[in-house]
């Protein structure tokens, strides 16, 4: 069977200030968008300097987020490398980098990447 890549646009991507806890969601809402939006930069304590979600049209599109939880120093990244549709299924591929060398910040990081993608109504994996 085919593998065909699905095209994807991202909508926010960052090696810090992510959801403390380690997730892979499927949004397909805007009170899913907003929650998850509202777990981004949690220490700080100004809600209004906080991301805020984009539009999204809900009709057409989903949102697919990722998010490694919190890493014990700088250099932890996380990023939907592709999503390809198998099978009747949606693959989400992701990549993670840890630090390389000794030269490494011992700071928490917290690395997500969000992306927005046509909807899909089967199974995905990620």
């Amino acid at each position: 069977m085919m593998v065909e890549e699905v095209l994807f646009e991202i909508l926010r991507e960052s090696d810090s200030n992510g959801p403390v806890r380690k997730c892979n969601l499927i949004i397909k809402d805007k009170f899913k968008l907003k929650k998850f939006y509202h777990s981004l930069d949690p220490y700080n304590p100004h809600e209004q300097n906080r991301p805020q979600p984009p539009s999204v049209d809900f009709t057409r599109d989903m949102v697919v987020a990722i998010a490694r939880g919190v890493c014990p120093a700088e250099g932890y990244r996380t990023h939907i490398e592709e999503i390809l549709e198998h099978e009747g299924k949606l693959i989400v591929i992701i990549h993670e980098t840890d630090p390389q060398g000794d030269l490494v910040f011992p700071a928490c990081s917290y690395p997500y990447h969000i992306v927005k993608t046509r909807v899909y109504d089967g199974v995905v994996e990620f």
